[in-house]
């Protein structure tokens, strides 16, 4: 077998392996983004209503 061949077959491989990998990893961060925002929210909600509470209103 071709030497070159061998090497083109290998790279091809490794290629389709990085693009499948960088998919897993937009997925994970989109995921963990939501997940931030949504703690965020609930975070901000919760302070609001403790100072509501320690401060009366």
């Amino acid at each position: 077998m071709d030497p070159m061949e061998d090497l083109n077959r290998r790279v091809t491989r490794l290629e389709e392996r990085m693009a499948e990998k960088d998919t897993q990893y937009a997925v994970i961060n989109t995921k963990l983004s939501a997940i931030l925002w949504g703690v965020g929210v609930i975070g901000t909600a919760l302070v609001g209503v403790l100072v509501k509470i320690l401060f009366g209103g």
